[in-house]
């Protein structure tokens, strides 16, 4: 298996040897390519935003150790996560959800075949993928993933 660095790197030499082995259609490879570079595009500024994110946090607590508290509340209002609409909304939801009466499609296979189980194997695919393209961003929505396919995809 091609790594997808050797891929950028050597990209004629790929191009030749799956030539030689009868690859129909070498534009796959520039898409490849193409999907790679956006995805270290998004990933470098996701992590420019955790960053930022980070240092805001430290900020706001060194002021309060200071004794600066009107200065860190007006650095904590400019953050999403210490935003008092935001925290409120967050609540009100997950309120509703915990007492909502939704029927949630169970995890538990019963059996290994791909027609009994397929929400299964379609959550479990764009869950893995989500984690694995975005990390720890993908669970809230992978939860909000989960929820939508149950009101969605009914058994």
């Amino acid at each position: 298996m091609l790594g997808l660095q050797y891929i950028r790197e050597n990209k004629e030499a790929v191009l030749e040897g799956l030539k030689k082995r009868g690859f129909k259609t070498p534009e796959m490879i520039s898409q490849i390519i193409d999907l790679d570079k956006d995805r270290r595009t998004k990933q470098a500024e996701l992590d420019k935003h955790l960053a930022e994110s980070n240092r805001m946090a430290r900020e706001i607590g060194s002021l309060f150790k200071a004794g600066e508290v009107e200065k860190a509340n007006s650095l904590k209002e400019k953050s999403v996560i210490f935003n008092q609409w935001f925290l409120l909304g967050v609540t009100f939801i997950s309120s509703f959800l915990l007492n909502a009466e939704l029927s949630l499609f169970a995890l538990k296979f019963k059996t290994w075949s791909f027609s009994a189980n397929k929400i299964r194997y379609v959550f479990l695919a764009i869950s893995i993928l989500a984690i694995l393209l975005l990390k720890f961003i993908a669970i809230p929505i992978i939860i909000l993933l989960y929820i939508l396919m149950s009101l969605i995809w009914k058994e």
